[in-house]
């Protein structure tokens, strides 16, 4: 279980990109994945507001190369959480803390980020035994305030999503984050709705480059 964790927490501060998936369809969900890793990416959080939205994770799930990662997202009970993980969930997403998400990924040795705002929120998810914290809603507050957060509290890993952008991605990397989510900057509407994957393709290679390098 352990080395698992570690894995995991290496792949982020590697990888430094999830792509954060929301209401995909079965349909389509596979093509969106395939043509985000074509594009270079190795991280994906499906997130479960659909109401298929678990057996559709399942499905994708199986046609994705053994290297990329998949999480399910959104998690707002334990009962979802214990779902995703028998549909294959390899990581666990909340945007709130609720202990019993996280101790139940925990015992199930699956990791997870549970959302906090305030030092106090972030300080109880990790010793909820978190591998790394989500910093929701990240945009409103900026790259400065993960970088104050790392002062104190340098010995979390910080996960910002929500409204980040290729253009604010580095400056929360450069700030501290080990990694950060990225939604509709990325994976736009009228691509998924119209099978454009060669632009969807395109924009994930942009994204990549922020991997680290060796």
């Amino acid at each position: 279980m352990g080395e698992y964790m570690a894995n995991f927490l290496e792949l982020l501060q590697r990888e430094r990109v999830v792509v954060v998936i929301r209401g995909a369809q079965s349909a389509s969900l596979g093509l969106l994945l395939q043509a985000c890793y074509e594009g270079g990416l190795r991280l994906f959080e499906v997130t479960v507001e659909a109401a298929n939205a678990i057996s559709a994770f399942a499905n994708a799930r199986e046609q994705l190369p053994q290297d990329a990662l998949i999480g399910v997202g959104t998690v707002l009970d334990a009962g979802t959480a214990a779902q995703a993980m028998a549909a294959g969930a390899q990581f666990i997403v909340s945007p709130i803390l609720l202990k019993d998400v996280c101790q139940v990924a925990r015992a199930h040795g699956v990791p997870c980020m549970a959302g906090g705002m305030t030092p106090t929120e972030i300080h109880a998810a990790y010793q909820y035994g978190c591998e790394a914290v989500k910093v929701f809603p990240a945009a409103p507050v900026g790259p400065g305030f993960i970088r104050e957060l790392r002062g104190p509290l340098g010995f979390i890993p910080l996960y910002p999503t929500g409204g980040i952008t290729l253009a604010n991605a580095s400056e929360f990397l450069e700030a501290g984050a080990i990694a950060v989510g990225v939604g509709s900057a990325l994976v736009k509407k009228e691509w998924v709705q119209r099978g454009d994957w060669a632009a969807l393709r395109q924009a994930a290679d942009g994204w990549a480059k922020l991997r680290r390098s060796g």
